[in-house]
């Protein structure tokens, strides 16, 4: 049997070894045996904070009744009527602009469009506006006037003169004259006055006075009235080539006398017109029995809108003369249209 001495260190190995289980299993047992609280922990007291007394503000003063009242409302002016079919927006604070003519203004589509300064010419207003001698034929008168505020100048194989003036769109006013004749210095002069009194795309009508005299003579001033009406028919829309028809009577004293006229206009290019005419003179009374006669007339007309130029050969038609003369007839008109 051994020793107690040399189990010493065997006993001490078991000891140690039998303390290290018994202090595990105590902390596990010590573990399980605490119960789980459910409760927060309690929380760490702190010092309380220090509190800013609250500041209230000024309380203000009562305000009137008339302040308190709102302002009545303003009626809000209707919105300009705009050109074009345009309706301005509905937005507060928006100022309608109307557009400026001559640019474009906004259509129903939306889009722009040109704005027209001014209606456009009819064919007819085109033709008396681009043809200075609308006014006549060669001699005789047509049914149509200048246009409103033509101031013109003509001159009949240079020693006649005229001057016109178109008080209106449908009247006008002419004064002719030539210079001093003969040794009495003699001066014929004529005042007219020509009205359209109706004026449809294919038809004219116009009506004109005249007093026709001599200033100079030696038993005194001579006139003599004229009257009488002029009919046109057109052959087109603007008028330029047509047929006329006029009549004039003349007062002489117990004396009548019938100068009647037959003509035509035959439109060749913008600025050329072909001209024919045949005049007549009849008395009508043995007063006036010597002063009879026909004449036959035709040429070319170049007429612009300032200018115009006709150049014709006009000879008498008398079955006594043996040879016709044939004469060479030229008239010439400046106008300027005062209103344009």
């Amino acid at each position: 049997m051994p020793s107690l001495r040399a189990l010493a260190p065997l006993l001490v190995i078991f000891l140690v070894c039998l303390e290290q289980p018994a202090h595990a299993q105590g902390s596990t047992t010590e573990a399980l045996s605490t119960p789980q609280s459910s409760e927060p922990p309690a929380a760490t007291p702190t010092a309380p904070a220090t509190v800013a007394p609250a500041i209230s503000p000024p309380t203000p003063a009562p305000a009137s009744a008339a302040a308190l009242t709102p302002p009545p409302a303003t009626p809000s002016a209707p919105p300009p009527q705009a050109p074009y079919g345009y309706t301005p927006p509905s937005t507060a604070g928006y100022t309608y602009v109307p557009p400026v003519q001559g640019l474009s203004a906004p259509n129903a589509a939306g889009s722009a469009s040109p704005v027209p300064l001014a209606p456009p010419q009819s064919p007819a207003e085109r033709e008396r506006a681009t043809n200075t001698h609308v006014d006549r034929v060669i001699l005789m008168p047509t049914a149509e006037t200048q246009p409103k505020g033509t101031l013109y100048f003509s001159s009949y194989e240079i020693v006649l003169l005229q001057a016109g003036y178109a008080v209106g769109n449908d009247t006008q006013i002419s004064f002719t004259l030539t210079p001093p004749v003969g040794k009495d210095d003699v001066l014929p002069l004529d005042i007219s006055l020509k009205s359209v009194v109706l004026r449809e795309p294919k038809v004219r009508l116009a009506a004109f006075g005249s007093a026709s005299g001599i200033l100079g003579l030696k038993e005194g001033a001579a006139f003599v009235g004229r009257v009488g009406g002029a009919f046109q028919g057109c052959f087109n829309e603007a008028c330029s080539s047509s047929v006329n028809v006029a009549s004039t009577l003349l007062l002489i004293g117990p004396g009548l006398i019938t100068a009647n006229a037959v003509g035509s206009i035959l439109k060749v290019s913008d600025t050329v017109d072909w001209l024919f005419e045949v005049d007549s003179l009849v008395p009508l009374g043995r007063e006036a029995g010597i002063y009879n006669g026909i004449a036959a007339g035709t040429g070319v007309r170049l007429s612009g809108k300032h200018l115009g130029l006709d150049v014709t050969l006009v000879t008498p038609l008398d079955r006594k003369a043996k040879d016709l003369p044939v004469f060479p007839f030229l008239a010439g008109t400046y106008r300027e249209n005062l209103l344009e």
